[in-house]
């Protein structure tokens, strides 16, 4: 991945991270890999763990961020 896309990427995670926190989800854990793949945050509700795939764009003009999560993406999570 190159650098700019690296730095807008944990833009797009701090910020999801921090919004997360502010609505009462404690991250438990950030940039997870499995064999299978990675996880982007993993946060705690008072009654749920939740696993958090963050889809960060500059703009709409390819598409929506949840438009980019493949099936085969959407499964393994």
């Amino acid at each position: 991945m190159p650098h700019r896309r690296q730095r807008l990427g944990r833009l797009g995670e701090d910020l999801a991270a921090r919004y997360l926190a502010n609505l009462g989800y404690h991250v438990r854990a950030r940039n997870v890999r499995y064999r299978s793949g990675e996880v982007d945050l993993i946060v705690q509700g008072a009654d749920s763990l939740v696993f958090v795939e963050v889809r960060t764009r500059r703009g709409r003009a390819y598409g929506a961020p949840e438009e980019s999560l493949t099936a085969r993406k959407r499964l393994r999570l």
